[in-house]
């Protein structure tokens, strides 16, 4: 209009471009770290899409996934892009919590040991966890607490101890040892033995259990080896050189190792009865 009262009037098309719609659902909202997330897009009216997991990392993509590495608590946001340049953003406050996983460790003391000498010491060393466990080779269960554990077993060999330790969040950590158990080693040496061939007491030769290996010698009045063997079931017949040896008390020696590798060495007599 002007002061005269005339008017005109114009007309304009406008184009009103369509606008995506964001959005999109997590398939966990929390656990212990290393947490990985896997995102559902939901969007709608988007072609491109870019995501920020609020811990500085962000990425191009539909439906990512995200590992947190650290404890703590995330925002989320997604923003929906179209092909107009239209843009639509969804930001979900504090959605990721990720709890801190406690560290599990702990040390035995001895590592190897002898049957009939079954006390070890723990040492726990796990940090960051509420509660926690041993369980042993043996099937027992013990409190984390424990110190010292009798690891009565009816058998040597090797038995693996394992230490869980939890959180109040329901995180879980794991750390495992091993240790050995020897039979401990038991020697008896026959003093005397009759070679006389009636069937009875004709051959010598100790009784050893526990050893790794073992060597046995004897010698005569002068010092001379007579026989020797590494294997208890080859027994002394009480003759040298194919010829009876003379009645009399013999040298012997033995020298052998046991489980753990540890050296033993013992001297005696035997006599040669006809």
């Amino acid at each position: 209009y002007n002061q005269f009262g005339c008017s005109d009037t114009v007309y304009e098309n406008v184009n009103v471009l369509p606008r995506p719609v964001a959005n999109f659902t997590p398939d966990l909202t929390s656990g212990c770290e290393d947490l990985t997330i896997n995102f559902t897009n939901t969007s709608s009216g988007a072609t491109s899409y870019l995501w920020e997991f609020g811990d500085s990392t962000s990425v191009q993509a539909v439906s990512p996934g995200h590992t947190y590495y650290d404890p703590g608590t995330y925002t989320v946001s997604l923003i929906a892009y179209n092909d107009f340049g239209c843009a639509d953003t969804i930001t979900f406050d504090n959605l990721i919590n990720v709890f801190l996983v406690p560290q599990a460790g702990f040390s035995v003391s001895p590592a190897e040991f002898f049957i009939d000498e079954p006390l070890i010491s723990l040492i726990n060393t796990a940090n960051l966890y509420e509660t926690g466990e041993y369980i042993f080779g043996t099937g027992e269960i013990y409190d984390i607490s424990t110190m010292t554990y009798n690891f009565n077993v009816p058998d040597s060999g090797n038995y693996m101890i394992t230490q869980i330790v939890y959180t109040e969040t329901g995180c879980v950590d794991t750390a495992t040892a091993w240790v050995h158990v020897s039979l401990a080693p038991t020697l008896y040496v026959p003093n005397a033995f009759t070679p006389d061939l009636d069937g009875e007491n004709d051959e010598w030769i100790p009784v050893a259990s526990g050893f790794k290996s073992i060597t046995v010698r004897v010698f005569n009045r002068w010092g001379e080896e007579i026989f020797v063997t590494n294997d208890l079931t080859n027994k002394w017949d009480g003759t040298y050189l194919g010829l009876p040896c003379q009645v009399g008390v013999y040298t012997w020696s033995i020298y052998g190792r046991d489980e753990n590798d540890e050296l033993i060495i013992k001297h005696g007599h035997v006599s040669l009865v006809r």
